[in-house]
């Protein structure tokens, strides 16, 4: 079976939804979290000329909002990403859309049935399988570039993705068998892939979310000590 690679990326646009979602959820937990503590610099340091603990909440305020900026996009990213992943599972029609392409690259006939081109690939040596996995994304980005800036941001993300963990089970392949069994390797990233993916990005994200939550507050306590140290010593 042929993937349609343009009807897979019709998802994109709805989880274009999901990202926009996280993104916005994740910027106001943010400035809400900086709303605090630039109140709690203003504080600590209300005592001094008005410059001093205003510009402080500021620099506070602005460090949360660039944060919130920056881990948004990365959670809003994963977030979509993993929704296409475990519930439409989209990364088994990419596998599968970046095999055919790989395949159709290799034989340099575009009309050649699938079951002709698995027969003649059944091995290739590693390099070949990095280079005609790398040369087949590629060409799958490419198909992106009509699209929307969202959808084409989510499309050639997850295509990374997807060479990466396919780039690793070709060499875990190749160090065993000292070689690429293409179908054997498709079959079983399109069976895994979903999960395997989807698990690495929600982890990721939340361990980013969870240190930013322990180093933001910890910055401005720092922030707000030394300038409280400097003013004392000022006067």
């Amino acid at each position: 079976m042929q993937v349609d690679f343009r009807a897979v990326g019709g998802h994109f646009a709805n989880l274009s939804w999901v990202a926009i979602r996280s993104f916005c959820g994740v910027l106001i937990g943010f400035v809400l979290a900086g709303l605090i503590f630039a109140g709690g610099s203003y504080f600590c340091l209300r005592t001094f000329y008005w410059p001093y603990p205003v510009g402080a909440a500021l620099i506070a305020l602005a460090e949360a909002i660039v944060a919130g900026v920056y881990l948004g996009g990365k959670h809003a990213m994963a977030a979509a990403m993993a929704q296409g992943l475990r519930k439409l599972r989209l990364g088994g029609s990419l596998v599968r859309a970046t095999f055919d392409r790989m395949s159709i690259a290799a034989t340099n006939a575009p009309d050649v049935s699938l079951g002709t081109i698995e027969r003649g690939m059944a091995r290739v040596p590693l390099g070949q399988a990095e280079a005609m996995l790398t040369s087949a994304v590629h060409s799958l980005i490419g198909d992106c570039a009509d699209a929307g800036w969202l959808r084409r941001k989510l499309q050639t993300r997850m295509l990374e993705a997807v060479r990466k963990y396919t780039l690793a089970q070709f060499r875990h392949e190749g160090a065993r068998q000292g070689g690429i069994d293409l179908t054997k390797v498709r079959d079983e990233l399109e069976q895994s892939v979903d999960h395997v993916i989807a698990e690495r990005l929600i982890h990721g994200t939340t361990v980013a979310l969870w240190l930013a939550a322990l180093i933001l507050p910890a910055l401005v306590a720092l922030q707000t000590l030394l300038v409280y140290l400097w003013l004392q010593y000022q006067g």
